[in-house]
C-alpha cells in the first residue's frame, strides 16, 4: 500500500501533511468518477482535473479536494515552482521544455538557474528539519525572479508563513512572468489599467501599474464580473491551482484586450506599443518608410516600436540580441546608425551611432534622417554640424537648425542628436 501511494502523490501544492495541504490515497476515492469527492459542483472542476491528469496535483487523505482552503505564500510558491516541472519515476526536476524555451528566450536567466540548482542541490524537496519552505525560498532568492531586497517579499520566512492575498499572488505572478516570459511596454500596462474599468483600483497597496496591468494582459488573472478585484481577499486553493496552470499554460489565459480605437500605436511581435503623441508615431512609421527606401544592404532591426537600426548583417544583429541577453555588453557587435524617438512622454526624436562608423549600408539611409530631422532641405546644414562636433570632440552642445532645437553630446563610443518638440 506504501508503494500504491507513493506512485499516486503528485506534488504541485505540497508534499506532505506537515504542509497542511495534504496528500492523496487512491482508496479514498476509488469508488468516484472524479479523483476528488468534493468538486464536482466546483467552478474549478476543470482545472482541478486538467491538473490531476496532467500528474500536477494531488489532496487529502479523505478524498477530498478542499479547493476553498485559504494557501500561505510559501505554498504558493511551491506551485509556482512546481508548475515549471515535471515527475518522473519519482524525481522532480524542471521542466526539459521549460528549460529549452528559457534558453531562447533569456539564456543568461537560465544559466543562472541552473547553476542555482546545482550549488543547492535543488529538488523540489520540503526540508527534513526547520522550516519546510527554506529551500523552495532560499531557491528564488538566487534567480532573477526575485531578490532579497524585494520592497514587497523580501526575504524574510516569516512572511511567507502567512495566507496569502489577492494582490500579493498577482505581484508575485506579475515579477515571474515579467522575467521569464514577456515584459510588457509601460505605457501600455498603464492604458491597460485605465480601461479595465476596476472599481477597487484605490484598494491596492502596491504601485499596480508594475504588475497588475502586467497580468491582465496576459490573462493570468483576472477581476470578477461586477468590476471588482478584490485585493485584500486571500487565494483559496482552487484560485492558486488557476493561477498557476495559467502561469504554465498560455491555452489557459484570459487576456484582456481594450480597444486602441483614438490611440497612435503599432503592433509589433504580439505586442502592442503605444506613442505618446501622433508625432512621434508618424516619426517612427517614417524612419521605416526611409530605411526601406533607402537601406540595399546590411539588415533593418526594429526595436521595442522605439528605435530603427542598421547592422551589417543579421548575424550581426542575433549576436547583439544574444550578448544583451547573455548581459556581456562588451561583446555585442556595434550598429551602423540607429532613428529613435523618445520613451513615454518624453517629446524628443532623433539619431545616435558609433563615432568610428563607417555607415557603409547605411549612408543614403542617414542622409534621409538628417533631411527629416531638420526639414526644408536643411539635412545638409544639420549633418555638417554633427561632423564638426565630431572632429572637435566637442562637449554637449545645444544648437538650432531652421528654427529647431537640437542637442549634441557624446556618451561612451556614440554620438547623440536629439531634437525637441
Amino acid at each position: 500500500m506504501k508503494n500504491q501511494i507513493s506512485r499516486l502523490l503528485i506534488a504541485i501544492i505540497t508534499v506532505s501533511l506537515t504542509l497542511q495541504l495534504g496528500v492523496f490515497s487512491a482508496s479514498a476515492a476509488e469508488n468516484t468518477k472524479l479523483p476528488f469527492n468534493d468538486i464536482s459542483n466546483h467552478w474549478a472542476k476543470d482545472n482541478i482535473l486538467k491538473a490531476y491528469e496532467s500528474g500536477l496535483v494531488d489532496g487529502f487523505p479523505d478524498g477530498t479536494f478542499r479547493p476553498d482552503d485559504i494557501v500561505q505564500a510559501d505554498q504558493f510558491i511551491v506551485m509556482m515552482l512546481r508548475a515549471h516541472s515535471v515527475t518522473q519515476n519519482g524525481k522532480t526536476e524542471f521542466d526539459p521544455s521549460w528549460y529549452k524555451y528559457l534558453k531562447e528566450w533569456q539564456p543568461a536567466y537560465l544559466n543562472k538557474i541552473m547553476v542555482t540548482v546545482y550549488q543547492q542541490n535543488f529538488k523540489f524537496q520540503q526540508a527534513t528539519t526547520g522550516y519546510w519552505a527554506k529551500p523552495f525560498i532560499d531557491f528564488i532568492y538566487e534567480t532573477p525572479f526575485i531578490y532579497s531586497d524585494d520592497t514587497v517579499f523580501p526575504k524574510n520566512y516569516d512572511l511567507y508563513k502567512k495566507q496569502i492575498k489577492r494582490e500579493q499572488a498577482s505581484y508575485l505572478l506579475g515579477l515571474w512572468f515579467d522575467a521569464f516570459e514577456t515584459s510588457y511596454q509601460i505605457q501600455y500596462k498603464n492604458f491597460v489599467l485605465s480601461k479595465a474599468d476596476i472599481k477597487d483600483i484605490k484598494s491596492f497597496g502596491l504601485n499596480e501599474s508594475t504588475y497588475l496591468g502586467q497580468i491582465l494582459i496576459s490573462g493570468l488573472m483576472n477581476g470578477y464580473p461586477n468590476k471588482y478585484f478584490y485585493p485584500k481577499r486571500y487565494v483559496t486553493r482552487a484560485e492558486a491551482l488557476t493561477m498557476v496552470l495559467r502561469l504554465r499554460d498560455a491555452s489557459l489565459r484570459q487576456p484582456f484586450k481594450p480597444s486602441l480605437t483614438g490611440q497612435h500605436y503599432i503592433e509589433q511581435d504580439g505586442q502592442v506599443y503605444l506613442f505618446s503623441d501622433k508625432f512621434k508615431h508618424d516619426t517612427y512609421k517614417k524612419f521605416i518608410e526611409l530605411s526601406q527606401l533607402h537601406v540595399k544592404s546590411g539588415y533593418v532591426a526594429q526595436d521595442s516600436a522605439s528605435i530603427v537600426s542598421i547592422y551589417k548583417s543579421k548575424d550581426d544583429y542575433d549576436k547583439y540580441i544574444f550578448m544583451t541577453k547573455m548581459m556581456r555588453f562588451e561583446d555585442r557587435p556595434d550598429d551602423e546608425v540607429t532613428a529613435f524617438v523618445g520613451d513615454d512622454t518624453d517629446r524628443t526624436i532623433g539619431i545616435s551611432f558609433p563615432e568610428l562608423s563607417k555607415f557603409t549600408n547605411s549612408k543614403p539611409y542617414l542622409n534621409a534622417l538628417y533631411e527629416l530631422l531638420a526639414g526644408k532641405g536643411k539635412g545638409v546644414e544639420l549633418k555638417s554640424k554633427v561632423d564638426g562636433f565630431i572632429s572637435k570632440n566637442s562637449p554637449e552642445t545645444e544648437f538650432t537648425v531652421n528654427n529647431k532645437k537640437f542637442r549634441f553630446f557624446t556618451s561612451g563610443n556614440r554620438a547623440w542628436i536629439s531634437l525637441s518638440y
